[in-house]
């Protein structure tokens, strides 16, 4: 069971990437494709299957059926659905989208002298992981996003997450 909110964070997770090559670069490449197709995907879902919209309520406007590539599922507009409906479904989605990549961006921004060290530290060495990682990664801030706060804009603040820190990463 994943809520509104879990899956808001997964869109934002699945555009980091992106988010960085902006902030970086000033701008974007082919690199983040598929993460902007899962991002899609999971705004697609809260919305045209688990009815996550105030806007559009609870109606379903794709339907779900098995067999997809590999097995899994696949979904379809529901032939029933209006163009406005369409339309506004649409709209829903690419709003999803657009917040997540603040959100992912916000953190960024907030944490971009680390952001800048793992970077640097990938130009020298392919992967990082274990302790190496660990090191790069304890020192950011981490940030959790309050459904009701709100900077006028529509774009959570970042609040500071107050529960206990995580344990540490598995080792290999």
């Amino acid at each position: 069971m994943l809520t509104e909110q879990d899956i808001d964070v997964q869109i934002a997770i699945a555009l980091g990437g992106l988010a960085a090559e902006e902030l970086v670069y000033g701008g974007s490449s082919t690199m983040p494709e598929e993460d902007i197709a899962k991002a899609t995907g999971l705004a697609k879902l809260m919305i045209g299957v688990y009815g996550m919209s105030p806007k559009i309520g609870r109606v379903p406007i794709l339907n779900r059926y098995g067999g997809g590539f590999l097995g899994g599922e696949s979904t379809a507009v529901d032939s029933a659905v209006s163009e406005e409906m369409l339309h506004a479904f649409a709209m829903e989605v690419k709003g999803r989208v657009e917040t997540g990549e603040a959100r992912a961006s916000a953190i960024l921004t907030r944490n971009r002298p680390h952001l800048q060290a793992m970077a640097d530290r990938l130009q020298n060495e392919e992967t990082l992981e274990g302790s190496a990682l660990e090191q790069l990664l304890n020192p950011v801030v981490n940030t959790a996003f309050s459904a009701n706060s709100n900077n006028g804009g529509g774009i959570p603040q970042p609040q500071p997450v107050t529960a206990a820190p995580a344990a540490p990463w598995p080792s290999r």
